[in-house]
């Protein structure tokens, strides 16, 4: 894992953040019609410091992503 982890920190920003969301979609996620919600426990905060990402990066991408209809963040679990 921690051989993964390390060249997981050598891709770009995007790539990284993409393989994290997956991770914890994969391992906490829950289905629903269709819609893949992760728990609202992950905070930005927290998603962001684990892929070594600024809050800032973390922010544009998500939006980036979010304007494609790809990502919802609200009040309730973040929806991939």
């Amino acid at each position: 894992m921690l051989f993964s982890k390390t060249l997981l920190l050598q891709e770009t920003a995007n790539h990284r953040l993409l393989v994290l969301l997956k991770d914890v979609a994969r391992l906490f996620g829950e289905y629903h019609d269709g819609i893949l919600f992760i728990p609202n426990y992950f905070s930005k905060t927290l998603l962001a410091n684990y892929a070594n990402l600024s809050i800032r990066t973390f922010n544009t991408l998500c939006s980036e992503w979010m304007e494609a209809g790809q990502l919802v963040f609200d009040d309730e679990p973040l929806t991939l």
